[in-house]
């Protein structure tokens, strides 16, 4: 009963804050959030940050993100989740696109960094077209 309380409890919350931890070294990395969640109309967005350089290009990003929406679109029942970024984050684009993500608009010179303006990229992902099926296994079990 306790559980089941916490996890209504949980579901309920309109952030979703996560630290991405190394296995190896049980070290925090990073961090990926789903925010703004409207349970109604079933959306939100998602943001991540990897901070360790040491860390890029190693999957951790993609890995903890699919955790991340799979636990959206599974268990608090989300149809829609997006996502903002910079057009000169290719690490991230490329990241986004290997998870499912697609590129749904451009909002331009919306992001100003050292003086120098930059377009924003809108991505998101329905439920229907992700392919993880990590917590339905977990509940099968």
């Amino acid at each position: 009963q306790k559980e089941e309380e916490l996890l209504k409890h949980d579901i309920s919350k309109q952030t979703h804050l996560y630290n991405i931890i190394t296995t190896e070294e049980d070290k925090l990395v990073g961090r990926c959030v789903l925010l703004n969640i409207d349970h109604l109309n079933r959306r939100a967005n998602v943001a991540i940050v990897i901070g360790e350089k040491r860390c890029w290009n190693k999957g951790f990003g993609r890995e903890a993100l699919r955790l991340l929406l799979d636990y959206g679109f599974n268990l608090l029942n989300l149809n829609n989740v997006m996502l903002t970024t910079g057009t000169f984050n290719k690490r991230a684009i490329a990241c986004y696109k290997k998870v499912g993500f697609k590129e749904i608009g451009i909002r331009r010179k919306a992001r100003i960094l050292c003086g120098k303006k930059y377009d924003l990229i809108f991505m998101d992902l329905l439920a229907e077209e992700f392919k993880s099926d990590f917590v339905a296994r977990l509940i099968e079990q």
